[in-house]
């Protein structure tokens, strides 16, 4: 057989790799099949284990269901800690019952976060499951590595001694969602989301924050911190902050820091009422876009030197086509000017004046019943908030027909769909709306 030895050896050889691949197929076929349903109550989960017991040992493609009500799921004296783990195709979802009482994880006291979940966690879902109570309600841990690939949607936070959700660590946090989420009673510094670290060695990037309602923050006077609604910190890049609403807070509604040129962060469709220092806060390499901001202890839109990246100054900033009324210091406050734009906004009413600061070559045509200094030529004169808009006594901030907002902004600066998510016309209006109809046909 000599001539043909080499040819049944190699025979072998691929009998032996088929075999292989099929049993590796199989395993994973196996491992693919071996996912988890779980239905949760407080006292055992079917098909076996407790709560707290399932959430410790959840594998990719796992699903836990919670039943129960408010109030259901008591987290006791001792820590729980989730290491969320699963892939692209077989996520880790947790979420409460349909059709039921939305169920809650809570913790009675401060000795512990209510929810940690662990840096390695990828791939994930929480929805329709409350969370209440603790120092911190939600926390995200980071060391080395952060939490990525996650969607947290239809949640209430609440009650917290500390911040509502954070994520501090040391380790960069990617790609997440946040959609409909309610955070409230926030204490201690009363943010009620923030993510990264002061000093920009950790940061966010890819971050989707829309539909979120933050209210009614609680934090301590004697505490510092920016007691913010929602904040991101130096570095954080490429994040969307979109159609949120955020009122009574301790803090600035908003802040998002120095991008570090890595890629502006969007803000727009917001409404800010009644913030306890600026409205909406930025520094550098943000787009602040189509917001509505009322009533604010600071500056309605404000352009600032923290964190900045060493050696520079505030730069690629865009202020356009918002409405800001009732201001405590300046409707805009600007800082620096590389690549920076302000226009198309709408301003009233702000107890300092309407601009502070020198915008000198990059103020284009917005409206407000006064111009700034040197700036005539491209600011529309206005009549009053009450003259202009339809009722914003009422929080009824909508264009009045035939009023000077209609067809008064420029085309040029135009950017985004307005407040109500409506598409600009050639001739725009000024502030958060397009003027389309002779009532408001949105919120």
């Amino acid at each position: 057989i000599g001539p043909h030895a080499n040819d049944l050896h190699s025979v072998f050889a691929f009998v032996e790799m088929r075999s292989a691949l099929i049993i590796l197929s199989l395993a994973a076929l196996i491992c693919a099949s071996s996912a988890t349903v779980y239905h949760c109550r407080p006292t055992y989960c079917l098909p076996s284990g407790t709560w707290r017991s399932v959430l410790g040992a959840l594998q990719q493609g796992d699903e836990v269901i919670f039943y129960g009500g408010s109030g259901s799921f008591d987290q006791g004296s001792s820590r729980l800690g989730l290491t969320l783990i699963g892939t692209q195709n077989s996520p880790i979802v947790l979420r409460g019952a349909t059709n039921e009482t939305r169920p809650e994880i809570f913790r009675g006291d401060a000795g512990q976060n209510t929810v940690n979940i662990a840096a390695t966690s990828q791939h994930f879902a929480w929805k329709n499951l409350d969370i209440r109570g603790g120092s911190l309600g939600l926390v995200f841990e980071a060391s080395g590595t952060g939490v990525s690939n996650a969607l947290f949607e239809d949640v209430k936070v609440s009650g917290t001694t500390e911040n509502c959700i954070a994520g501090n660590g040391n380790g960069n946090y990617q790609n997440m969602t946040f959609r409909r989420i309610e955070m409230t009673g926030c204490s201690g510094t009363g943010e009620c989301m923030y993510f990264g670290k002061n000093d920009a060695s950790y940061y966010a990037t890819n971050f989707l924050v829309e539909n979120i309602y933050c209210h009614d923050t609680t934090p301590s006077p004697t505490t510092g911190g920016s007691k913010a609604g929602i904040q991101f910190k130096a570095k954080s890049n490429n994040n969307v902050i979109r159609n949120n609403v955020v009122r009574r807070v301790g803090g600035p509604c908003i802040i998002t820091y120095d991008d570090y040129d890595l890629g502006a962060n969007i803000i727009e469709g917001n409404f800010c009422d009644t913030s306890g220092d600026n409205g909406i806060q930025i520094s550098a390499g943000a787009v602040v876009r189509n917001n509505i901001v009322v009533g604010t202890a600071g500056d309605g839109i404000s352009t600032s030197s923290n964190s900045l990246k060493a050696g520079t100054s505030s730069r690629n900033v865009k202020i356009v086509g918002n409405t800001v009324l009732n201001a405590g210091a300046y409707c805009i406050r600007t800082a620096g000017s590389a690549g920076n734009v302000i226009a198309n906004n709408a301003l009233f009413s702000c107890s300092a004046g309407v601009l502070q600061g020198t915008a000198t070559g990059y103020w284009f045509n917005n409206g407000a019943p006064s111009a700034p200094a040197g700036l005539s030529g491209e600011t529309t004169v206005l009549g009053s908030a009450t003259a202009e808009m339809t009722n914003p006594a009422s929080f009824n901030f909508y264009p009045k027909t035939g009023g000077n907002l209609i067809n008064n902004g420029d085309a040029a600066y135009v950017d985004g769909p307005d407040f109500n998510g409506n598409a600009r016309s050639a001739t725009p209006t000024l502030g958060a709306y397009e003027y389309t109809t002779a009532t408001n046909p949105g919120w």
